[in-house]
């Protein structure tokens, strides 16, 4: 599983011959220490960072970017003014770049060797289900949402379309699948991974939210330690198979208004902050998985900006996207709260590293699912215009969910109940 190789700290190092094996022993070290962790790969990357947070505390905070501690942040898709934003500080990180734990220096030796032979521990405990998943299962309180009740939803967002009191608002719902066996997140995790090589696949585990993974394909706050920032909009989906392949994708015209109407949403909060110095590249076809998208990119280079709190500030103006939220913000918002049935919890807020070796990432936790140790539960949402069809605005939800429910049923080894 791991080359027990120790280092200076007694932290073993990663031998990259079983990611899963690796994730779910991390994961059973941080739920017995009482810690958190989080896991991801960025695109393009072959190996993930892990982080582990020993405090058994959450820090809840405003994010401003510029000059925090290393460490990851997460936010759900309800966040006032940003302050509601979670931070697990870099208390241990292992970096794919380096090859070994990077450990905070004011962090008690003591604490961290501790850590390290329950890790150790937990790392040659090979096999069986992992039966310490945070979180609650949901199976007994579980009212997702019919067929009929979402196309109801649907058209109640048409009429406010109609009436002009919308143009655009999106509405998620969730599913609740029991487990028929013990689940593995990190096998959940790798096949995201092979799923999905040009998204963010992310895994956190934290006490009171749960166990969280996840790839996403949309960008929301992307800086690199050169100093180029990138954000995207990102609209439209589609089955790449059922196309025939990027190449041949086909979009109407309700898809590509939605995804004007997200880049435009990301252009004018650009001229809140008189921000006029950046390049537009798109709208283009893009696959994420099994699925394709339209996106359209937008690159800043802040070194020719005195600006350095542009990263928080946009992450403010940017949060939640008419992506996942609708325009304008504040009506969409409040439609939202009155005719959503589940709350969206981390689904479609977003999450990331922050301040890290290769810098800042934050993504929209798009899709995704929280596991538990009897349920999974899966949440997607679509996009509703004036040219939506209720029929169809269930079968891309539908698709959505069917993406990582394949995925976590693989992970399972068996079929879902």
């Amino acid at each position: 599983m791991l080359d027990l190789q120790h280092n200076s700290c007694s932290l073993p190092t990663l031998s990259h011959k079983d990611t899963c094996g690796c994730i779910d022993g991390l994961l059973r070290a941080v739920a017995t220490c009482e810690a958190s962790a989080a896991v991801w790969c960025e695109p393009g990357v072959e190996r993930p960072a892990l982080l582990v947070s020993l405090s058994g505390s959450l820090r809840v905070e405003h994010l401003a970017i510029a000059g925090h501690a290393a460490g990851f942040a997460f936010s759900s898709f309800v966040n006032p003014d940003g302050s509601e934003t979670s931070f697990l500080p870099a208390d241990l990180m292992y970096e794919p770049e380096t090859d070994c734990w990077q450990i905070d220096p004011s962090l008690d030796p003591e604490k961290v060797a501790s850590f390290a032979a329950v890790l150790k521990r937990s790392l040659e405990n090979e096999g069986g289900p992992l039966d310490l998943l945070r979180g609650r299962d949901v199976l007994a309180d579980s009212d997702d949402l019919s067929e009929h009740d979402f196309c109801q939803q649907v058209d109640a967002a048409r009429a406010e379309i109609s009436n002009g009191h919308l143009q655009k608002v999106v509405l998620a719902r969730r599913l609740v699948e029991p487990l028929s066996a013990g689940v593995s997140p990190g096998a959940v995790f790798e096949g995201l991974r092979r799923m999905d090589q040009n998204g963010f696949i992310s895994l956190i585990s934290v006490a009171d939210v749960g166990t969280w993974v996840g790839a996403s394909p949309e960008v929301l706050i992307d800086q690199k330690p050169d100093g180029m920032l990138r954000t995207i909009s990102l609209a439209g989906t589609q089955s790449t198979a059922l196309a025939g392949g990027v190449e041949n994708a086909a979009w109407t015209q309700k898809e590509i208004q939605e995804q004007a109407m997200v880049s435009r949403y990301i252009v004018n909060c650009f001229k809140r902050i008189r921000l006029r110095e950046f390049e537009e590249h798109g709208p283009r076809t893009v696959q994420a998985g099994s699925l394709m998208h339209l996106r359209t990119e937008y690159l800043i280079d802040t070194n020719s900006l005195d600006f350095d709190d542009l990263p928080s500030l946009l992450l403010d103006l940017l949060h939640p996207t008419s992506a996942v939220c609708g325009m304008p913000v504040d009506a969409a918002h409040a439609f939202i709260s009155e005719h959503e049935q589940t709350p969206r919890e981390l689904y479609s807020g977003y999450l990331g590293p922050v301040n890290t070796a290769s810098g800042t990432h934050l993504y929209v936790n798009l899709r995704c699912v929280r596991l538990g140790a009897e349920s999974a539960t899966f949440y997607s949402g679509a996009g509703i215009t004036a040219d939506s069809r209720p029929e169809d605005e269930w079968s891309e939800t539908e698709l959505k969910i069917s993406a990582i429910r394949d995925v976590v049923r693989a992970s399972v080894g068996t079929e879902l109940d």
